[in-house]
């Protein structure tokens, strides 16, 4: 319906070559032809609560011919062509070149899509088209969808909170904002006042902590170990001030505290997988810890390239007490400091 209101609205300029129907072709085919499975009815409306008023996939039609009068229906499709490359990459990131100080974008959509929620995608798509046409400096788009990755971090991927009708209105709100925003000091009060509202939905620190303690990785339990790859790489990479560039999908999730040993404590079982057990290492640091003492381990972690966080710098044993200790320790630099909105 979308499609037949645009192309009879646009007159043809030439009998032989019919562009509107090209254009809309070229939108089908950015929509479809990605390796996440997208969805034509889901890209307009993302890209209507980005621009217009807040709407559902029902009323949109309706909306939309109330809205875009036929002379408006050129620019409104040649801007639907423009969202549908941007939006793609949104949850394609390999479908775009990224330059090298660009990636922190690319990271922070990558680390949503892995998170599987949709409803900032308003926000997202308006963050990424102002920065893509130059009106929006790369700083205030990375803080933006910082924000919103590390929002979905602590309310989606770790508290596990139900997502209310009142979050994709936020974002849809906040997208709007920006998208009429007339400068750089009306962009960065948008987003800020986004950074406020998040900050307002988040759950307590108690709740946080009391999913954090129940992350969990064994060689028999793997269903959390991309989480706490993700957690304790954001740790390393907020905290380490070596200096050395770390590529993190070389690196492997490893245990302190052996998973097996002759003779376990009482529960030895249910503390050993958690994330006060757990370091995020290369492959050479971990073949030199190998059938060390901790003593020695925790030596050679200091010399390695990876941050080693004041709990294990500090321990001169490593037993029940000091995992769960390190698990609450981590658990308060990841809510203070590393995912702070």
């Amino acid at each position: 319906m979308v499609k037949n209101y645009l192309t009879k609205n646009i007159k043809a300029k030439n009998s032989k070559v019919d562009l509107p129907k090209d254009k809309w072709g070229q939108i089908r085919d950015n929509i479809d032809s990605t390796t996440i499975d997208l969805d034509i009815d889901t890209f307009l409306l993302h890209v209507w609560l980005s621009k217009y008023d807040f709407t559902t996939t029902k009323t949109l039609f309706k909306k939309l011919k109330n809205t875009i009068k036929p002379g408006q229906a050129k620019s409104f499709l040649d801007d639907l062509l423009m969202d549908s490359e941007i939006y793609k990459s949104v949850f394609d990131t390999q479908l775009r070149k990224w330059n090298r100080n660009e990636l922190p974008l690319k990271s922070s959509l990558d680390f949503l899509s892995s998170f599987k929620v949709t409803q900032q995608t308003p926000m997202v798509l308006s963050i990424m088209r102002e920065f893509a046409s130059g009106r929006l400096k790369f700083k205030y788009a990375k803080e933006g969808l910082e924000a919103i990755e590390h929002f979905h971090y602590i309310f989606t991927a770790i508290t596990s909170q139900r997502s209310s009708g009142g979050i994709a209105s936020m974002y849809s709100t906040f997208a709007r904002e920006l998208y009429n925003a007339k400068d750089d000091s009306e962009k960065l009060n948008a987003i800020r006042e986004l950074k406020g509202r998040m900050r307002e939905k988040l759950p307590t620190y108690d709740e946080f902590l009391a999913s954090f303690r129940t992350l969990k990785f064994t060689n028999n339990y793997t269903r959390q170990k991309r989480i706490l790859q993700y957690t304790l790489g954001k740790i390393d990479r907020h905290f380490n001030s070596s200096g050395v560039v770390i590529n993190y999908e070389q690196m492997t999730l490893e245990h302190i505290a052996a998973q097996s040993i002759s003779h376990k404590p009482a529960n030895y079982d249910e503390y050993v997988g958690t994330i006060g057990n757990l370091i995020f290492i290369d492959q050479k640091t971990n073949n030199d810890l190998a059938n060390r003492d901790f003593a020695e381990k925790i030596k050679t972690l200091i010399k390695s390239s990876v941050f080693v966080d004041d709990t294990l710098k500090s321990s001169l044993i490593w037993e029940q007490e000091q995992i769960n200790q390190r698990t609450e320790d981590l658990a308060k630099l990841a809510f203070t400091k590393v995912f702070k909105i």
